[in-house]
Order: C-alpha cells, then sequence, then structure tokens
C-alpha cells in the first residue's frame, strides 16, 4: 500500500514538474458587444513575450469542432487570432473581426501551435 503511495507520489511530481514548461490558455475577456466587431483577448500562461514569434494561433479545424461535438457556423471563420502584449506586459492572444457580429453567443475553439506542442480549448462568449 504504501509502495503504491510512493509511486502516485512521484509519478503526480514528474507530471505536475512537466506541466510548468508547458503553455497555457486563460480566460477570454470580451471588450466589444452585440453588433459590433469583435474584440478581445485571452491570457497566455507560462510564455514569455519574447516567445510571442514562434507561437501560432487559429481557429481550431472542422475536425477538432467534430470531435468534441461543437458547431462551427461560417461566422466564426472571421475571427482572426494574434498573439500580442497587454497594456500590463502580459502575453495575449488578441481576437478580433473586420465584420460585426451579429450572433449574441459565439463558441469557438482555438488552435494554439508552439516548437513543443499543440493545444485546442474551447471559448464561449455571450455579447450584450
Amino acid at each position: 500500500m504504501f509502495r503504491k503511495l510512493k509511486l502516485a507520489v512521484a509519478v503526480s511530481l514528474a507530471l505536475m514538474h512537466a506541466g510548468v514548461w508547458a503553455l497555457g490558455l486563460g480566460g477570454i475577456h470580451t471588450k466589444s458587444g452585440l453588433n459590433q466587431n469583435f474584440s478581445a483577448e485571452i491570457d497566455l500562461v507560462s510564455v514569455n513575450p519574447d516567445e510571442l514569434d514562434t507561437i501560432k494561433i487559429q481557429l481550431a479545424s472542422p475536425e477538432d469542432f467534430a470531435r468534441v461535438g461543437v458547431d462551427r457556423p461560417f461566422h466564426l471563420t472571421k475571427l482572426r487570432f494574434r498573439p500580442d502584449v497587454s497594456a500590463t506586459g502580459q502575453p495575449i492572444i488578441r481576437v478580433s473581426s473586420s465584420d460585426a457580429m451579429r450572433e449574441p453567443y459565439l463558441n469557438f475553439m482555438v488552435e494554439v501551435i508552439w516548437p513543443k506542442g499543440r493545444m485546442v480549448r474551447e471559448y464561449t462568449v455571450l455579447l450584450d
């Protein structure tokens, strides 16, 4: 019993240590409303601002949407993603659209690719 506990703790610590070096996606902060060009910021976690040029961000593929059972309506293809630094110096993803968003509810998935891996995360936004 004690041997299994030691093994579980060792594996947990090893995985936790590996995760410290992984990129992460935080919350989304919407800056626009309904019938406006979409504008939001997504927090990037565990990224140095000088690493932003190695990150590729895009709307997830139709296959990724289908895999998790999320619809991928055409208006989501108007979203643009760009790594940037916020006014406070924190790495973020700027999400924008050149057209006004007429849907009050956006449910989309972001794909982030960087030299050490790939991540897909779902976001839901309610526009007032």
